[in-house]
């Protein structure tokens, strides 16, 4: 037993020594797939995580690689580090509050660190919750006036609350500090976010795109068009009956209005508890739809 326990982190070893050096080439699909294996036989290695995690990134599996650092946070869950890698990949993958509950707790632990609170301020800029942001960069700013990208952050969100002129002002100090520091931002001040399509419908007609779980229910990623696991499915469905429950939405029933959707409209007509429902039945149903075809909200 002991033989071949030491046969097999030996060959585990091995195998990291073959995929840094694949990473080093940027041979990335390659590093993966000799990082599974390694982290297969002997998980017990940190950096066997965090190499996995920077491979499937570098291929644009963002949501695999936040896999691979939740993965590594249960299995080191002292290590700050990785939970704050992995708070970095929550918030591009849209899963916004566990981000910002990990994000929250780093910047307790670590008052001295700028990074853990640049990324919860990022967040909450990128969530809109404004009044929440404003107040993290009052405290912040307090002290350390001088942290160009809080300044920056403070100019954006001058400039979504529409004083424009103080914005600009704050932008351009923050270009000054920015400079001083060695780095170059835009000269023209970025805007928050600009509007989505998801914001145009639902300002326009009303329709709330749930997207697949892996936004932040505000955005449609660049992959929603074909990724949607089981848990997407769930996350969607959730969003749903959330919004269901707080704006007190109700239905007759759930009408699938094509042969794609009829698989979502079976699971939110039970999460709902509501009948599957025809055209012809009348009432108040739930529309399900797989594409939104021209002239679909005539």
């Amino acid at each position: 037993m002991v033989v071949s326990d030491l046969f097999r982190r030996r060959k585990a070893e091995s195998l990291r020594a073959q995929a840094l050096r694949a990473l080093h080439h940027q041979e990335f699909a390659r590093a993966e797939a000799l990082l599974v294996h390694s982290r297969a036989l002997d998980p017990s290695v940190r950096g066997v995580h965090v190499g996995l995690a920077r491979a499937l990134q570098a291929q644009g599996k963002v949501v695999e690689a936040a896999r691979a650092l939740a993965e590594a946070s249960r299995r080191f869950p002292g290590d700050d580090r990785l939970r704050l890698d992995l708070a970095f990949l929550q918030a591009e993958t849209g899963q916004f509050w566990s981000s910002e509950h990990v994000l929250e707790d780093l910047v307790e632990k670590h008052p001295e660190s700028p990074r853990p609170l640049h990324e919860l301020c990022l967040l909450l800029r990128d969530t809109r919750q404004l009044t929440r942001l404003r107040a993290r960069l009052t405290a912040a700013l307090a002290d350390r006036p001088d942290d160009a990208e809080l300044v920056g952050l403070m100019a954006q969100l001058l400039l979504a609350e529409g004083a424009r002129a103080e914005a600009d002002a704050w932008w351009a100090r923050a270009r000054d500090l920015a400079r001083a520091a060695g780095t170059t931002p835009p000269a023209a001040l970025p805007g928050t976010r600009a509007i989505t399509m998801r914001e145009r419908l639902l300002d326009r007609f009303g329709v709330a795109l749930l997207g697949t779980g892996h936004d932040d229910g505000v955005s449609i990623p660049w992959y929603s068009t074909y990724l949607c696991s089981n848990y997407d499915v769930v996350v969607t469905v959730a969003r749903l009956r959330a919004l269901a429950v707080e704006l007190g939405w109700s239905w007759s029933g759930v009408c699938p209005i094509d042969d794609t959707a009829a698989p979502l409209a079976h699971v939110i007509a039970a999460a709902l508890e509501r009948p599957i429902v025809t055209p012809e039945d009348g009432g108040d149903p739930l529309a399900v739809a797989g594409i939104l075809a021209p002239g679909w909200h005539e």
